[in-house]
């Protein structure tokens, strides 16, 4: 039991150290695995992105236009409440933070992303159909903000991609400690491996 319980901290502590990985960061020795751990490591991404966001700026261009159009043109094939929605959220949480001159700060962005974000997860988790469907479109634009922030601010697209990819494998690890069975945060092999 004892073997048991050291191979299962040390392949959690792995785990979280591997999604902080792309940012060179590491948990510190003494925190204990399970929620703790999972609270550092979103600490320290979430830490590592707001240094980032003072340094950035975004500019929408032309192929964001483009994409947002055709975006905006296949959610007419949602329902007609979740299409409605979908041109308000647009136009109420994206298009009117934008100056007229299509640019925004990089402290807008963020406020931006995070409730376009918080607002697309709300409706993928609903029982009804179209409103997941909805979810989806509302992560499909968040997507394409996020490949606009790269595309505005070419000279740290590395430290974006990393600090991306750091929170693309902490959602993992994260979606592993809040399973069924993962007592105080801690989880298994297979249960990050339902996550993933």
């Amino acid at each position: 039991a004892s073997a048991r319980t050291r191979a299962m901290e040390s392949f959690d502590r792995a785990a979280v150290n591997r999604a902080l990985e792309p940012i060179g960061m590491k948990l510190d020795s003494k925190t204990p695995i399970g929620r703790e751990a999972i609270s550092e490591a979103k600490d320290k991404i979430g830490a590592a992105y707001d240094n980032l966001v003072p340094q950035l700026k975004v500019a929408a261009d032309p192929q964001f236009a483009n994409n947002v159009t055709a975006l905006v043109s296949g959610a007419s094939h949602l329902e007609p409440n979740q299409a409605r929605a979908f041109q308000t959220i647009l136009r109420d949480k994206v298009f009117d933070k934008f100056s007229p001159n299509g640019r925004m700060t990089g402290e807008s962005f963020k406020e931006v992303e995070g409730e376009l974000g918080r607002i697309a997860s709300d409706y993928s988790s609903s029982s009804v159909a179209s409103e997941r469907q909805l979810g989806g479109a509302l992560k499909q634009m968040q997507a394409e903000l996020k490949d606009l922030l790269m595309r505005s601010n070419p000279d740290k697209a590395k430290e974006l991609k990393a600090v991306n990819s750091a929170y693309a494998n902490f959602l993992r690890v994260e979606g592993a400690a809040g399973k069924t069975g993962a007592e105080e945060g801690v989880f298994t092999a297979a249960q990050l491996g339902q996550s993933v």
